[in-house]
């Protein structure tokens, strides 16, 4: 029985189920022993080849491939120059500390199954060896429905289309790094160079990084009726990658607050036409990013009724009936919101240095 070792990618336990390759016992684990998952096999005769009569222990396949996948694949040069672009990925400049990059985890994963065939030279592999890590790579990177295609041709296209998975949660991860890694070079530019910075919703627009920790900052602590503080936190509610939690949270605070009922926000027609377009957004399925957690995650889940009671309200003083938002009042859970205290929001100006931990945190805890 081979062993395959698939060194470098940072795997979620949900991998750790059994990952049956049709004899083949695979070995995952992240760089820094993030996860250790081992992952052994049901045992299962060796698959025989039709036409030589050998055991095909060493193949991933189902079976030889078909005709009309053979005429797909390129000609063995081009199989062999793509797999060494692949392999030979590298970035001139890595940020220290930070997660896998997407070819990177693809370029281990290959390697991984290289091992499995005891070399990690590509010119010692068979052509049929080539072909299916030509076809595995392909289906890392292919969109969802080419890759679900892909992963039929192997004995295991469940475990191959959770491996892509995986690949996907790196890549997620990495961008989210390379997001709040942003934020954070930003904010510090920002106290080495004019710390005095405001207003508020300028500082917002200055920065070139989306700060959704940032974002949720200002959303859930602003002052509901200081106009340039008002204005800042809906430029942060508006923007498409502003988290879930964020939306729903201020939606949370005009409940509790009957902030519409007020007259400042009653006499107020364009803040109300704005507080109209995040509910139609929302419904829109405008906002994707579901990554903070409200404190506790519960905090809005009981306020559907009473944010009824608010739209209710509105329509009888306006003559204008208003959507209500889809399932907004809810539970959310994630991680926890980072610090961003040091925001003035009074003045827009930074009260102290960005702290590292406060933004990002390094891949492995050795850096």
């Amino acid at each position: 029985m081979q062993r395959i070792f698939l060194t470098g990618l940072a795997l979620v336990p949900a991998i750790a189920a059994a990952l049956p390759l049709s004899g083949l016992s695979v070995t995952m684990s992240g760089l820094g022993s993030a996860y250790a998952l081992v992952a052994s096999l049901r045992p299962q005769p060796d698959r025989v080849n039709r036409t030589t009569g050998r055991a095909r222990s060493d193949t991933l396949l189902r079976g030889p491939l078909p005709k009309a996948e053979r005429a797909k694949l390129p000609n063995p040069s081009a199989i062999s120059q793509d797999l060494m672009r692949a392999l030979a990925c590298s970035q001139e400049y890595h940020i220290p500390g930070a997660p896998l990059d997407r070819d990177t985890a693809i370029m281990r994963t290959l390697q991984g199954f290289m091992q499995g065939w005891k070399t990690l030279d590509l010119a010692k592999l068979s052509a049929a060896q080539r072909s299916e890590l030509y076809l595995i790579n392909t289906m890392l990177r292919a969109d969802p429905g080419e890759a679900g295609r892909i992963a039929q041709l192997f004995a295991r296209p469940d475990t191959m289309l959770d491996l892509r998975d995986e690949i996907d949660l790196i890549t997620l991860r990495r961008a989210a790094f390379d997001r709040d890694y942003g934020a954070f070079l930003s904010t510090q530019a920002i106290w080495e160079q004019d710390r005095a910075a405001g207003p508020l919703l300028r500082v917002l627009k200055s920065l070139p990084d989306a700060d959704v920790d940032l974002w949720h900052h200002v959303v859930m602590e602003h002052d509901l009726f200081d106009a340039d503080q008002q204005a800042a936190a809906l430029w942060c509610l508006e923007q498409p990658s502003c988290d879930r939690a964020t939306v729903a949270g201020y939606f949370g605070r005009l409940t509790r607050d009957q902030t519409l009922r007020d007259p400042r926000a009653q006499s107020n027609p364009e803040f109300l036409d704005r507080i109209r377009q995040l509910i139609q957004g929302w419904n829109d399925g405008t906002y994707k990013l579901q990554e903070l957690a409200l404190d506790p995650p519960h905090r809005v889940a009981t306020l559907q009724p009473f944010f009824d009671a608010e739209l209710d309200f509105l329509t009888e003083q306006l003559g204008q009936a208003w959507p209500a938002p889809h399932c907004i009042f809810v539970n959310f859970e994630g991680r926890a919101p980072r610090d961003r205290s040091i925001w003035d929001l009074l003045t827009g100006t930074l009260t102290a240095p960005p702290r590292q931990g406060d933004y990002f945190e390094p891949a492995f805890s050795g850096l």
